[in-house]
């Protein structure tokens, strides 16, 4: 009896173990934050796409699980894209990152909400 509650006891212990450096190895996820707050953020976003002459993007341009990819895997996606490093020099806060995911969760191409100050 006490010999199988320490078992079943250990393998609860090894599997929160594991969950937790599993957890850790991944990094802190970006939840989306306050829309109206990443607006601000993704005017920045705007402002560099223009001034180096990139396509002007648009939240409605992707789906929010489109824009999700572009946030995991500590934004890779987005660093694969900007090789002249241009997005490193923002220096984004996980917070101002969080907030931009809400904001383009908010406007993305499957919401029905609609921003037209992208033009």
């Amino acid at each position: 009896m006490v010999s199988s509650i320490l078992k079943v006891s250990l393998n609860l212990l090894v599997a929160v173990l594991f969950l937790t450096l599993v957890t850790f190895a991944i990094g802190d996820p970006i939840t989306p934050g306050d829309a109206r707050k990443g607006r601000y953020v993704f005017r920045k976003c705007v402002a560099c796409h223009k001034k180096n002459q990139t396509p002007v993007i648009c939240p409605g341009d992707r789906t929010v699980v489109q824009w999700d990819g572009y946030f995991t895997n500590d934004l890779e996606k987005c660093r694969k894209i900007r090789t002249e490093n241009n997005f490193e020099k923002y220096r984004f806060t996980s917070v101002q990152l969080g907030h931009l995911l809400g904001f383009l969760h908010k406007y993305g191409k499957d919401t029905g909400e609609k921003f037209t100050l992208c033009n």
